[in-house]
């Protein structure tokens, strides 16, 4: 047990070291969630790759022209074809953050009653 000052006091005893923060104590991701994260990356790439190569092998465009327009298409291409990908993607980043997000809020109403 800890020596915490009973509501309503001042307080007087000296403050305890902060605790280091261990493993347990920071958030975690979803199970799985790297995954979707690494999908929808990985998709990307894969797109980009496609329709650089289209344009390379259908038309004479080659280098960073052809790049940026790939670059544009594969993100249009993107917008629809990996919908669900994305969603789970950011389902999956609001999480984490939202989580990260409590404890900081956690943190501070613990330091607010220190």
């Amino acid at each position: 047990m800890t020596d915490l000052p009973e509501p309503g006091s001042t307080g007087s005893s000296p403050a305890e070291p902060s605790q280091p923060v261990t493993g347990q104590d920071r958030p975690q991701p979803a199970a799985g969630a790297g995954t979707a994260i690494v999908r929808y990356t990985v998709w990307r790439i894969v797109i980009l790759v496609v329709a650089w190569l289209l344009l390379y092998l259908l038309t004479p465009l080659r280098g960073v022209l052809a790049l940026a327009i790939a670059l544009v298409a594969s993100g249009v291409i993107s917008y629809f074809v990996l919908d669900r990908q994305r969603e789970a993607m950011g389902a999956t980043v609001g999480g984490f953050f939202g989580r990260l997000n409590r404890r900081i809020e956690e943190g501070k109403r613990t330091e607010d009653d220190d």
